[in-house]
């Protein structure tokens, strides 16, 4: 139902489901923290988000390395970034040239980058550890032929690649979401 979304895929709603084959109601290690018990952003604005760093730091002992939302509570964060000691409208840490070279939008929460991507799910907000969730990649050659090439008389071999993408979650604990607009 996910489509190819893989932020979703990868961190379920639920901590009784989710991919990789592990039951994550037994396996409780593998479960990401998931909250809409707090309230949504639009009702507990900062509140909300300290309750999920906080969370996430139980589980996996940093905070989350950035955040990402939706358009609408991206907007909506901005909005109280002009007004709240948490947030700030302009993100410098680490990720700030990477960010600028990419043209990613970004404002600060305690320090890490909060962006918006279009294809996150509606009305979410995730904590992302980067050393939890990485891009899982493969590639495979199929040699073909040989091939006649009509008109010159010769033949020739032709290599098919397939090439395939994954986000892959290592440690789900480190990992959190909640939430954002109800």
């Amino acid at each position: 139902t996910n489509g190819i979304t893989g932020i979703p895929l990868a961190i379920p709603a639920t901590n009784t489901s989710g991919t990789y084959g592990l039951n994550r109601a037994s396996y409780t290690w593998w479960r990401n923290y998931s909250s809409t018990a707090v309230g949504a952003y639009t009702t507990n604005g900062p509140d909300a988000m300290d309750l999920l760093s906080l969370n996430v730091q139980l589980a996996g002992g940093k905070k989350p390395d950035f955040y990402v939302t939706t358009k609408t509570v991206f907007q909506k964060m901005k909005k109280d970034a002009r007004s709240t000691v948490n947030f700030d409208p302009t993100y410098s840490g680490k990720y700030r040239e990477m960010l600028n070279d990419q043209g990613i939008e970004s404002i600060s929460f305690e320090g890490s980058p909060v962006i918006w991507d279009p294809y996150c799910d509606s009305g979410k907000i995730y904590g992302i550890r980067r050393d939890a969730l990485y891009l899982g990649t493969f590639e495979e050659f199929d040699v073909a032929g040989p091939y006649p090439l009509e008109g010159s008389g010769v033949q020739g071999k032709v290599v098919f690649v397939r090439w395939g993408g994954q986000l892959l979650c290592e440690e789900q604990r480190a990992l959190g979401q909640l939430s954002g607009v109800s």
